[in-house]
């Protein structure tokens, strides 16, 4: 499967809710407000079926990865499945907002401000799944400048919330489709959504870490180091050329970066008892990992990424 390919479902899924939701309203609707409010609910359920499927192709395994070209192209696909997310999400009640303006001021307010309106929670859990997708989006967008990489990670533990109030907010308010089918789409994407979410801040990193010893620490170069691991539990990882492994150093004696990961490239041959990879001096934590101590532990998550098989691929 190409790259590209991998992509057409994720595509097809975010725009099949728009599409239920517009063929279960029944008639056509009459009248710039009828529009507006088509419009609204249409940007509601494509933004949540993006935010869902932002959350549920996350979850970070190898091999899966290669559906979509390799780790780095998912994770472009996840970063503009969020975006998309949020836009569309932003745009629902603003839409829903203004097709009531020729009503009046009071229905206007009973969208914007759940308190003076009769939607109760659900209204409620919309605003937060909204305001919580601000904070820990705009990191990733960079609207506020450059954030820590450690700290944007932990801000990303926020999309759990942000995932369960938007099911909150949408459930209870269906309109258009089926309870039943409504309940069996948001059902099986928030399922996966909220799953991986789990998986990823639960059992995660001690299904997927394997223990490594750093044998040898070789400087080659102003800057650039090659790291020689070996298995702890005795199993050799099987990766490919040009693949890249998630490294976690243990090393107590570092200055910055223990018990942190980070994505490097793996230059040992397929099929070494070892583990060769390359470090260069990016930023506080590469630059300290230049100096790991030979002996000390670390763990390895991976391998991920398809350049091999990208490189083979005939061009069409």
């Amino acid at each position: 499967m190409s790259p590209r390919r991998g992509a057409w479902p994720a595509v097809a899924l975010v725009l099949l809710p728009a599409f239920l939701v517009a063929a279960g309203l029944g008639a056509v609707p009459s009248g710039p407000a009828a529009w507006l409010d088509l419009a609204g609910r249409v940007c509601g359920a494509a933004g949540l079926a993006c935010l869902l499927l932002a959350g549920a192709i996350s979850v970070r395994v190898p091999g899966f990865d290669r559906a979509f070209g390799g780790l780095t192209r998912l994770w472009k696909l996840h970063h503009r499945l969020g975006l998309a997310a949020f836009l569309l999400v932003l745009a629902h009640p603003l839409l829903m907002a203004l097709a009531r303006a020729p009503s009046s001021p009071a229905a206007v307010l009973g969208v914007l401000l759940p308190a003076a309106g009769d939607g109760g929670w659900p209204l409620w859990a919309g605003w937060v799944a909204l305001l919580t997708m601000m904070v820990f989006l705009a990191p990733s967008f960079q609207l506020f400048g450059h954030l820590e990489y450690q700290r944007w990670k932990g801000l990303h533990f926020l999309s759990g919330l942000a995932l369960v109030a938007a099911l909150a907010h949408t459930l209870p308010l269906v309109r258009g489709l089926a309870r039943p089918v409504a309940l069996a789409l948001w059902g099986v994407l928030g399922a996966a959504a909220v799953g991986v979410f789990l998986w990823r801040a639960t059992v995660a990193r001690r299904v997927l870490r394997r223990p490594w010893r750093v044998v040898e620490n070789r400087a080659v170069a102003e800057g650039v180091a090659e790291l020689h691991l070996e298995s702890v539990d005795g199993r050799p990882l099987e990766h490919e050329p040009g693949q890249f492994v998630y490294l976690t150093p243990r090393d107590p004696a570092l200055a910055a970066g223990r018990g942190e990961e980070h994505p490097y490239t793996l230059i040992s041959p397929p099929g070494s008892p070892r583990l060769e990879v390359a470090i260069k001096a990016l930023g506080d934590a590469s630059r300290a990992l230049l100096a790991v101590a030979e002996g000390s532990s670390a763990s390895i998550e991976g391998p991920y990424g398809d350049f091999l098989s990208r490189r083979l691929r005939p061009h069409r």
